[in-house]
């Protein structure tokens, strides 16, 4: 993994060819479902160590962690995934429950995982990296916690990362707060919808993909004329929502719901994405997005 540091825009690149990109939000409760999870995503890897995570926030409930030597870490992340290699990355972004005590806290962490060959990934609340075919986009959504200015510098040093020139098909972006979902949470606020629509646009992102309600949804969105596909995958770590609001759909199309916990994969192929959705008993669903 090389790494590209210009202030607050970090870019990584890997040369492997992964063979799964799993999906993994709303995991760090330390519960007995974020132990089943684990399992899973171990017999969906196998014995390969080229894989990748990308963990889509409330890395650690209930409310964060003070430093980066907390012993939350310990529990809530290395224990669950010690049967996981270090060669397989977990490429983390913030969730609410991240920001209630020091947010700073994971972003420290992930030096010291990157330091000693650990599978945390959090150069920063926001980055890009690319993988196989596929440019990803790390937001930061917790705007409620940022003002003005710090909102503005975000999407300043994203639109900046969106510019690299690339040879990569997709584009994908992720960040703990679904644009769309009839889970409980549901749709965001007036000020959060711009901010990630803003980048969506902008980057001319194909995939959206963020945890925050406990279920696993596919959503079809058309922005800006353009088709967007929203994937939540919240479903790492505690018992899945069960309420459903499809009223949240007025401007867009529900594909799948399930509130089983569980995992989202996505292989990557020359002209194709592969989803699939996993509970810890079998295959779900499954999708193809064709470019």
């Amino acid at each position: 993994m090389k790494k590209k540091n210009n202030n607050k825009l970090i870019y990584l690149i890997s040369y492997i060819m992964y063979k799964n990109i799993i999906l993994l939000g709303d995991m760090g409760s330390g519960y007995n479902e974020q132990y089943d999870v684990s399992k899973l995503i171990e017999k969906i890897i196998k014995k390969s160590n080229q894989n990748a995570i990308c963990g889509l926030g409330d890395n650690i409930y209930e409310d964060g962690c003070k430093t980066a030597r907390d012993k939350q870490f310990k529990i809530k992340f290395e224990n669950p995934y010690k049967n996981i290699s270090n060669n397989n990355k977990f490429y983390m972004c913030l969730g609410n429950h991240d920001y209630h005590t020091n947010p700073k806290a994971q972003i420290n962490y992930g030096k010291i995982s990157s330091k000693n060959n650990g599978k945390w990934v959090m150069p920063n609340n926001y980055y890009s990296y690319t993988l196989n075919n596929i440019d990803f986009f790390v937001i930061d959504t917790n705007i409620d916690y940022m003002n003005r200015s710090t909102i503005n510098k975000q999407l300043i040093n994203m639109k900046k990362l969106m510019d690299k020139p690339t040879k990569s098909k997709w584009r994908i972006m992720y960040g703990h707060h679904p644009l769309r979902s009839v889970g409980g949470h549901g749709n965001p606020r007036k000020l959060l919808e711009k901010f990630i629509k803003e980048l969506i646009i902008y980057g001319g992102i194909d995939i959206y993909m963020s945890g925050h309600d406990h279920s696993k949804q596919l959503i079809k969105m058309n922005i800006n004329n353009k088709n967007v596909f929203q994937i939540v995958c919240g479903t790492g770590g505690k018992p899945g929502d069960k309420y459903i609001n499809k009223k949240n759909m007025h401007d867009c199309k529900l594909l799948y719901y399930s509130n089983s916990i569980g995992v989202c994969n996505i292989k990557s192929f020359k002209n194709t994405l592969n989803l699939y959705y996993y509970n810890p008993s079998k295959k779900e669903f499954s999708y193809r997005f064709i470019k």
